[in-house]
C-alpha cells in the first residue's frame, strides 16, 4: 500500500481493528497464541466495512463503549499503587469513562480520524518494539547486575544423595501458628500439620517469607535470597506493585535462575510445572510461560482476550476472571498425581492455591470473595480445607516414599487477620530442616545434591 493509500486508509474512518491492536500484540507478548490472535484482529477488520455505514453519532457511541470496555482493566492494573490504591473497579471505570468522553468525542467531532488512528499504531509499535527483550539466556545475568546482586554461601549439611526432589508451593499458604493465634482452636489449627507429621514430615508452622508477592518471593527463592544478597529488590518492593516490564524481569529470573544452573552444572535435571519454565523446556503450559507453543484453539484464545477486558466483571457465567486459573490448577495436579518421579531430578509444582479464586474446576464452586475481611477469611479457611485434603490424598501414595518433598508457602495470607510475611512449610526425607526463610530453600535444593 502506498503512503497515500495508507494515509487515507487512516483519515477515512476510525479503525476498530486499530482500537484492539494494542491489547491484542501485548496479550501475544503475555500469553502466545498469535494465529488465533490475529483471526480475531482479522474478523474485527472485517467489522470496519459494516462499521463504515453508520453516521458519525453511532460511531462515536460504539467506539467509546469499546474503548472504555477493552482498556479499562489495564489502565486499571497498570496505574494501581501509582494513580490509585485499590481503588473499586466501578468508580475507576467512572472516573476513566469521564476523562476519555471528552478527548475521543473531540476527535470524533472535528473527524480527526488519522491521529486517532496514528497514535494506535505508533503505540502498538512501541509495545511490539519490547518483543525481543528476553529472548536471550544472558538477560538473567544482566538483571542481577542491574538488582546488584552478590553471591553468598549458606550451608544446611544435608545428606547429599540421587532421590527425586520436589517442592510443591501452595500460594498463600498461612501460617498454621497464626491460624491457631486467630482462631484458638487447635484441631482446626494444626490438622493437615499433624497428617503430613504422621507421614514422617518435619514441620515449620511458622517460617517468615522476604515477600508478600509470589513474583518476587518465587524468584528470591531460585537464586539463593535475592532479598537479601541484592541491593535493588527492596525498593521495588516497596514501590507495592508489580509494572509489566518488572513482571517479565523477574519471570525471567525464574526461568533461567542461578539455583537451576547450579543443578544442571552436577547433570541434574529440572522440570518445571509451576510459573514459568526452566530454560526451554516447553513441554507444559506453564501459567507465566515466556515461549508460547500452545495447541491451536481459538475459542480459547477469545476468551482470554476477553477475561482481560471488562466482560470478565461484567459476564462471569461466559468469561470467568478465573478461566486460565482454573485450567493450570488442574493440569499441576495431574502432573503430580501422574509423574513418575525418577533419580537426579529436580520437580517444581506451584499451586494457585489457597490463594483466591476460591474455585476448583467442577470440584469446588466457586466462591465470590467478600471485602468483609471476616467472611473472606472464613472462605479461605473453607477453601484451604479443601485444598488441604486434595494435596495429602496425593502426597500419601507410596510413590512419594523414595522422594525428598518440601511444601511451602510463598507468602502467607493477604488479609487484615492473617500474616502474609509468614507462611508454613514441610519436609520430608530430610535429617534436618533447619530454614528460616522461604527464600533460603534454594540453598537447601542445592546442597541435596
Amino acid at each position: 500500500m502506498k503512503l497515500t493509500g495508507l494515509y487515507t486508509f487512516l483519515e477515512r474512518n476510525p479503525r476498530l481493528s486499530i482500537l484492539i491492536l494494542p491489547l491484542c500484540i501485548n496479550f501475544v507478548k503475555k500469553e502466545g497464541h498469535f494465529l488465533e490472535t490475529f483471526l480475531v484482529i482479522l474478523l474485527v477488520f472485517l467489522l470496519d466495512f459494516l462499521f463504515q455505514k453508520i453516521n458519525n453519532g453511532l460511531k462515536f457511541i460504539f467506539y467509546f463503549l469499546i474503548f472504555i470496555t477493552i482498556y479499562t482493566l489495564e489502565f486499571y492494573y497498570d496505574t494501581q499503587f501509582i494513580l490509585h490504591d485499590n481503588t473499586r473497579v466501578v468508580y475507576f471505570l467512572i472516573g476513566f469513562s469521564l476523562f476519555f468522553f471528552p478527548v475521543i468525542g473531540i476527535f470524533f467531532y472535528f473527524k480527526r480520524y488519522n491521529v486517532l488512528n496514528s497514535f494506535l499504531l505508533i503505540f502498538s509499535i512501541t509495545i511490539l518494539a519490547t518483543f525481543s527483550y528476553f529472548d536471550s539466556e544472558n538477560k538473567s545475568k544482566e538483571i542481577l547486575k542491574e538488582l546488584k546482586y552478590s553471591s553468598s554461601q549458606k550451608n544446611y549439611f544435608v545428606e547429599k544423595d540421587t532421590t527425586p526432589l520436589i517442592l510443591i508451593i501452595l500460594d498463600e499458604l498461612i501460617s498454621y501458628d497464626e491460624l491457631y493465634r486467630i482462631t484458638k482452636d487447635s484441631t482446626l489449627s494444626y490438622k493437615f500439620s499433624d497428617k503430613l507429621s504422621q507421614l514422617g514430615y518435619i514441620p515449620n508452622n511458622r517460617i517468615l517469607t522476604e515477600s508478600q508477592r509470589s513474583i518476587y518471593s518465587m524468584s528470591s527463592l531460585f537464586n539463593f535470597n535475592l532479598h537479601e544478597n541484592s541491593k535493588g529488590l527492596d525498593s521495588l518492593e516497596k514501590l507495592n506493585g508489580v509494572e509489566n516490564l518488572n513482571q517479565l524481569k523477574f519471570q525471567q529470573l525464574i526461568k533461567e535462575s542461578l539455583l537451576i544452573n547450579k543443578l544442571n552444572s552436577k547433570n541434574i535435571k529440572s522440570i518445571s510445572y509451576g510459573l514459568t519454565e526452566f530454560g526451554d523446556n516447553n513441554q507444559f503450559s506453564n501459567i507465566w510461560k515466556m515461549h508460547k507453543n500452545d495447541s491451536f484453539s481459538f475459542h480459547y484464545t477469545t476468551m482470554m482476550l476477553l477475561s482481560k477486558t471488562l466482560f470478565s466483571k461484567w459476564f462471569f457465567g461466559m468469561v470467568p476472571r478465573d478461566f486460565k486459573i482454573n485450567k493450570f490448577r488442574s493440569d499441576v495436579f495431574n502432573k503430580l498425581l501422574s509423574e513418575n518421579f525418577k533419580p537426579n531430578t529436580f520437580y517444581y509444582y506451584h499451586f494457585l492455591a489457597p490463594h483466591e479464586p476460591f474455585t476448583w474446576a467442577n470440584e469446588y464452586t466457586k466462591v465470590y470473595t467478600s471485602e468483609d475481611p471476616e467472611k473472606y477469611f472464613q472462605d479461605y479457611l473453607n477453601y484451604l480445607n479443601f485444598i488441604e485434603i486434595k494435596i495429602y490424598e496425593v502426597v500419601k501414595d507410596n510413590k512419594f516414599k523414595n522422594c525428598r518433598i518440601i511444601i511451602s508457602g510463598d507468602h502467607g495470607l493477604r488479609n487484615s487477620k492473617g500474616n502474609a510475611n509468614y507462611t508454613s512449610a514441610f519436609f520430608y526425607g530430610f535429617d534436618n530442616a533447619n530454614i528460616e526463610k522461604v527464600q533460603d530453600l534454594g540453598y537447601l535444593i542445592n546442597e541435596s545434591y
